[in-house]
């Protein structure tokens, strides 16, 4: 099979992997974003936007720190103070 019809076969069968191809063969990745950005819909964009955590509200999210209750900081504080060692003399 020639290169040219295992490229056609790839395309009609499974054309995300003949558009990953392409980036292989080191065609301008800005070229192929930007085909499929004007080819997808507002609703296609905005969920795949989404799955990849690059919507807004994944992007641009401040980072959560893990919030620790005051019963759980004390016993840390206690847990601490018995088992924390000395090496002063």
């Amino acid at each position: 099979m020639t290169i040219f019809s295992q490229a056609k076969k790839t395309f009609k069968g499974n054309p995300a992997d003949y558009t990953l191809s392409l980036l292989e063969q080191d065609v301008d990745a800005k070229h192929i974003l930007t085909a499929c950005v004007k080819w997808m819909s507002h609703d296609q964009l905005r969920e795949m936007l989404k799955e990849n955590e690059l919507d807004p509200d994944s992007f641009y999210a401040e980072p959560v720190e893990d919030e620790i209750s005051n019963e759980e900081k004390y016993a840390c504080e206690i847990y601490n103070e018995r088992y924390s060692y000395s090496f002063a003399d």
